[in-house]
């Protein structure tokens, strides 16, 4: 069975690259992606992923903000917190927000 994986961020050259780099993996699937949190939260029904992957840092509704969106209307969903930098603050509202992990985008 393969883990299905919806990616949100804001930068289409990153989240593209990030894509490509998932799809490899023969146990994931990439079920859709987005720009911001309005259009994930808009797109999550129907992707029904398991994972999704996060940036903190999106214009309109950030990560954190989607985030707990998210987990309100689909709990059973695992996020992912990205960010290109480390704020401890906004990493630590990323947690609060029901985040289970933060990976850093040069990681």
């Amino acid at each position: 069975m393969k883990l299905r994986v919806m990616l949100a961020d804001d930068h289409a050259v990153f989240r593209d690259a990030l894509r490509m780099w998932l799809e490899l993996a023969p146990d994931i699937d990439v079920v859709a992606v987005a720009h911001d949190g309005h259009s994930l939260l808009q797109g999550v029904g129907l992707a029904r992923p398991d994972v999704v992957c996060m940036d903190l840092n999106m214009p309109g509704l950030d990560g954190i903000e989607t985030t707990r969106q998210l987990l309100n209307i689909e709990p059973d969903v695992k996020v992912i917190g990205l960010s290109a930098s480390v704020d401890l603050v906004r990493v630590a509202q990323m947690f609060s927000a029901g985040a289970l992990g933060y990976v850093l985008k040069g990681s």
